[in-house]
């Protein structure tokens, strides 16, 4: 069995490779020109090769890999969301709580 240093690595460029699938797809999902559309869905899908195959690694040294998001991940596309509803004119639930978010990037 490899180290646990490794597996962790591995781990977490998996969850790395899942977040760029997800935060690829949201985009596309957005995105009026297929063009564009289309190239964010294809880096989507590269996302999620890279990701079987870092799984694959993690098998075959014997340790189950991961198979989610990393939750800065989620949390990340949770607070854009957030950030576009403001944008358009919705306030979030996070302001109408009073609580104030701040837009990095």
């Amino acid at each position: 069995m490899a180290d646990d240093n490794t597996i962790s690595t591995l781990n977490t460029l998996i969850e790395t490779c899942k977040d760029g699938q997800e935060g690829f797809k949201q985009a596309a999902e957005g995105i009026q020109r297929s063009d564009v559309k289309s190239v964010f869905y294809e880096l989507g899908q590269q996302r999620a090769k890279f990701a079987g195959e870092l799984q694959s690694l993690v098998r075959e040294m014997g340790d189950d890999p991961e198979t989610t998001s990393s939750t800065a991940g989620i949390a990340s596309r949770l607070d854009k969301h957030q950030i576009g509803n403001y944008r358009k004119g919705r306030r979030s639930d996070f302001e109408r709580s009073g609580t104030r978010r701040r837009c990095r990037g």
